[in-house]
């Protein structure tokens, strides 16, 4: 007969192992998961840091170009202006009239140059606005990324922290092999004391 000590050993040896390497191999898969969730929220910190400075040096610049454009606009609104108003005193001069038609003729020229910065400073700062909202998306647009990756980050440590580690599985291997052994030998914890032998009757 098989020995029942050896065949419980044989068992429980057998469920342990397997145990042993179905942890396992969970956990190396949690861990492989965890390392490319970490590594997407890595990247996607990076897209989203790189995108934002990009798009804001780009504001940047737009911005620095819509206030020069503003200022040359408004320089040659003043120079022409002064043309005018110069040309109208030469000519007044010239045909030796300095009535008030011609003061009425300057003025205009002023109070429609006046009109024009205006409407010149009023386009700039409208830009300039404009500008600033489009910085407001950029830092929208950022944030909501920013936090996606900080999700993804925080779901690979919950997939890391979640994979069993080598105390779970020591005691999952040896609950196993307990569990086998005790199957082994009747589920009462060691081997029968029931004997499945004939009795001995001595010959008369």
């Amino acid at each position: 007969m098989c020995n029942p000590v050896l065949i419980a050993g044989v068992m429980a040896v057998a469920a342990a192992a397997a145990t042993y390497q179905s942890m396992e191999a969970q956990k190396d898969m949690a861990d492989k998961k965890a390392k490319l969730e970490k590594e997407s929220a890595r990247m996607q910190e990076q897209a989203a840091s790189k995108a934002r400075e990009l798009d804001l040096k780009t504001l940047e610049a737009k911005a620095t170009q819509t206030e020069q454009q503003g200022e040359v606009e408004a320089f040659d609104r003043v120079r022409q202006s002064a043309k005018e108003a110069s040309a109208m005193r030469l000519a007044s001069s010239e045909a030796g009239v300095m009535g008030t038609s011609i003061f009425r003729m300057m003025a205009s020229s002023q109070i429609q140059g006046a009109h024009d910065l205006g409407i010149i400073d009023t386009n700039t700062k409208n830009a300039a606005d404009q500008i600033g909202r489009e910085k407001e998306n950029v830092e929208a647009t950022y944030d909501a990324r920013h936090n996606q990756s900080k999700l993804t980050a925080k779901q690979a440590r919950y997939t890391k922290n979640s994979a069993p580690g080598t105390g779970s599985i020591l005691f999952g291997t040896t609950m196993a092999g307990i569990s086998a052994g005790a199957g082994a030998y009747g589920g009462g914890g060691g081997p029968s004391t029931t004997s499945s032998t004939i009795p001995y009757i001595p010959a008369k």
